[in-house]
């Protein structure tokens, strides 16, 4: 991905994905190449996020933040 602000902080910070320059064509075409060669460590890192989706990203979780930031302003 290119380090877009963000993006580069919540993505680039547990490994989540290859970060290259905003602009940087060959970077981008690099990093494809780069996981195309290395199968395991795109796996790992389609892993790790699946993982962050699951367990960050669900409507249970939506709803507890949604229901704490209500009580809170009571």
């Amino acid at each position: 991905m290119t380090g877009t602000q963000g993006r580069v902080d919540y993505l680039a910070a547990p490994d989540l994905a290859k970060v290259v320059n905003v602009g940087d064509a060959t970077g981008l075409r690099d990093a494809i190449i780069h996981l195309l060669k290395n199968p395991q460590e795109a796996e790992s890192q389609a892993q790790r996020g699946y993982e962050m989706v699951v367990n960050q990203h669900n409507s249970e979780r939506y709803v507890d933040v949604l229901a704490q930031k209500w009580r809170s302003s009571l």
